[in-house]
């Protein structure tokens, strides 16, 4: 889907690995926004933003640290973007600048700190999403393999976007901080807060797979923290490897048994103190399914660790949301009766609706089941 750029900038340093500090004279800051009507701006930006959360440049979900010893960027992010507090919106060039000039000396600080990192090209983007959410986007580039810029950092010249040249980059849904911040804010304001509300995750941070930690300071510098409970994840990867096969008609019928095959998995893990993870919650799908149809789950990674889902690549297994999951048996002289413990409820959606005050159980059939119904009360006739 296309997106609509709103505001761009490119800042930039210069720095050695190996060493410590950033001179002022290695720092640029654009004095003002880049034109973003312009083909090689949009192309960027676009070109940078399809690259977050593909293959093998898998997303972390988290939202701003809590930490004391954090710097002044996630402040800085709320004020210029809630209106009670005075923001106005980062459609407003000065604004938008003058939080990425806010977020680049921070970026150039916690750099100066890091001996293996080196500097880079900075894009800052304001954009709309197809979906018209609108989000920041933070994202350090390289001059090299179809990006040209300027000696004053505009793009000239973009051709496709090499993700080995994008070194690290970070997505703040500005639209959903606003809506998880006002309704956490509702739930703590009120008498009885709800125990069980969900801390949501707004921004997704990224890096290439390196082990020496030159991505640190990056991440440390916009205040980025991994979030993704333990509980919600283990529940959502059951739940959407299930409604995945369910809403495809050819893998409808293996729903069921994808859904036994990655709750098995999951209790293998926890079992043996392992976290789970989506390449490994893919294997366990996929050898369930006819071979045909196993190249329907090549994205399944990408798709799970996308916007849609927002689960982390491993996740630790909790024991509470499994056992939800599980099966429930009833059984004794004349009856057996098993089922999920998932499609119980007292709701009129619920596939095994129970009325506790009729003491019934009320049965949603597949047509499948129906038809087996069907069949016996023709037997019986």
């Amino acid at each position: 889907m296309a997106i609509a750029v709103i505001n761009a900038v490119i800042h930039g340093f210069e720095k050695e690995q190996h060493t410590l500090g950033v001179s002022e004279d290695k720092v640029f800051k654009r004095s003002g926004t880049l034109d973003v009507a312009k083909p090689p701006v949009i192309s960027l930006v676009e070109g940078v933003a399809k690259l977050l959360g593909k293959k093998d440049n898998t997303l972390a979900w988290g939202r701003f640290s809590t930490d004391r010893e954090r710097g002044p960027f996630p402040e800085s992010f709320k004020v210029s973007v809630t209106p009670r507090l005075g923001g106005v919106d980062l459609s407003d060039p000065i604004l938008f600048h003058a939080l990425t000039i806010n977020a680049m000396d921070e970026i150039v600080r916690q750099a100066g700190r890091n001996r293996l990192s080196t500097g880079s090209r900075i894009l800052f983007s304001y954009y709309c999403d197809g979906n018209g959410k609108n989000n920041l986007l933070i994202a350090m580039i390289k001059q090299k393999g179809g990006i040209q810029l300027t000696k004053d950092y505009e793009p000239v010249n973009i051709e496709q976007v090499d993700m080995s040249k994008l070194s690290h980059a970070a997505e703040i849904k500005c639209t959903e901080f606003l809506a998880v911040t006002a309704s956490e804010e509702e739930n703590a304001n009120l008498e009885n807060p709800d125990e069980d509300y969900e801390i949501k995750p707004y921004l997704a941070f990224m890096s290439t797979r390196d082990s020496d930690g030159s991505a640190d300071y990056f991440i440390k510098a916009l205040g980025c923290a991994v979030h993704r409970s333990s509980k919600k994840s283990t529940s959502m990867i059951i739940s959407a490897a299930y409604e995945i096969c369910k809403k495809d008609k050819d893998l409808k019928p293996y729903a069921s048994n994808v859904r036994d095959a990655v709750r098995k998995y999951l209790a293998q893990q926890l079992e043996s103190g392992r976290p789970a993870t989506l390449e490994e919650v893919k294997n366990v799908i996929v050898r369930e399914l006819p071979v045909e149809f196993i190249p329907r789950m090549d994205n399944f990674v990408e798709t799970m660790n996308g916007v849609d889902y927002r689960l982390p690549t491993e996740f630790e297994v909790n024991n509470e949301a499994l056992e939800r999951f599980t099966r429930f048996v009833l059984k004794d002289d004349d009856l057996e009766i098993k089922f999920d413990k998932s499609d119980f409820g007292v709701g009129d959606n619920s596939k095994i609706k129970y009325d506790q005050k009729e003491k019934e159980v009320r049965i949603k059939l597949t047509d499948k089941q129906a038809a087996k119904f069907d069949d016996l009360l023709k037997e019986n006739v």
